[in-house]
């Protein structure tokens, strides 16, 4: 379940258990957190007072004028294993460019960085898990 999903008092929590208790027990611990610009989350990582400011990294592929480019590249070479790995694969043209173009630049209301990775590990077939 995505962290949208939780209630603000659930998000808090789930942030909460992360700084006071997973950190402090493993500092070496990375968890990455991919969601909408959500208030408490939002809050929790930029107060100055709160432990994940001190702890955290932003990154926002939407400020980054390269990443439309290194999205593109990385559904182009993942698309082409998952081709070479069906008993049937589709035709040639597969995806085909303007497929790639939709999931590079998705529409405003659903833009999310880690689209390409979770098409691409769906139709792979694999078992994703979801906090």
């Amino acid at each position: 379940m995505g962290s949208t999903r939780l209630s603000p008092d659930d998000q808090q929590l789930v942030l909460n258990v992360i700084s006071e208790t997973l950190y402090p027990l493993n500092p070496t611990l990375r968890i990455l957190i991919c969601c909408r610009p959500e208030p408490t989350i939002v809050t929790a990582f930029n107060d100055s007072d709160s432990p994940l400011n001190v702890i955290s990294t932003n990154i926002s592929l939407n400020d980054d004028v390269d990443s439309d480019a290194d999205i593109r590249a990385f559904l182009v070479e993942k698309f082409a294993r998952i081709k070479k790995q069906l008993p049937h694969p589709p035709s040639e043209d597969w995806p085909t460019p303007a497929n790639i173009d939709y999931l590079v630049v998705p529409p405003r209301s659903r833009n999310m960085s880690v689209l390409p990775s979770i098409g691409t590990e769906l139709l792979r077939g694999s078992n994703m898990y979801w906090i």
